[in-house]
């Protein structure tokens, strides 16, 4: 399997990318989360490793295709914690369901709600391993699957 490293190995390259795409949310202080570059060899599914504070990596994808913002909202914080995974944990085509299904909400002035949403989707693979995918339940097909192949995923690490 080749190693794809991150483009984001260069401070210059996570400010550029912060001034071109919102990363926050519009009420975010822009103190409060920090985006660093990912250090050679980092794998999205690597762990704190000793580190003193919290962070996470996260695919630019998830920023640029599916505009997902900082600081998760509620319905997605509820989603990761009943699936007891970390964000770099949710494959990047779970997350496209996730906000499908926000938008969906959206659209019929409905608050989303992590029960009613994991109602249509179940986990692969079942046993907890580092990375999770969601997928719709066949006999209550809520959205059609994220058909882009998310090939080339860049890394970055966010605190």
């Amino acid at each position: 399997m080749k190693l794809l490293l991150s483009r984001f190995s260069k401070s210059v390259v996570i400010v550029d990318f912060r001034k071109k795409y919102d990363i926050l949310a519009d009420t975010v202080d822009d103190h409060i989360i920090s985006v660093e570059r990912a250090k050679s060899g980092d794998s999205v599914c690597h762990g704190r490793e000793g580190h003193s504070y919290d962070f996470f990596y996260m695919y630019s994808t998830l920023v640029l295709d599916l505009h997902v913002r900082l600081p998760f909202d509620d319905f997605t914080m509820g989603v990761l914690r009943v699936l007891n995974v970390a964000p770099n944990q949710l494959h990047p085509n779970s997350w496209a369901s996730l906000q499908a299904f926000r938008l969906v909400c959206r659209v019929f002035h409905l608050r989303p709600s992590p029960q009613v949403f994991l109602q249509y989707y179940y986990t692969r693979p079942g046993d907890l391993v580092s990375w999770l995918s969601l997928v719709g339940q066949s006999y209550q097909c809520l959205l059609a699957s994220y058909s882009n192949l998310l090939k080339g995923l860049r890394l970055a690490s966010l605190r």
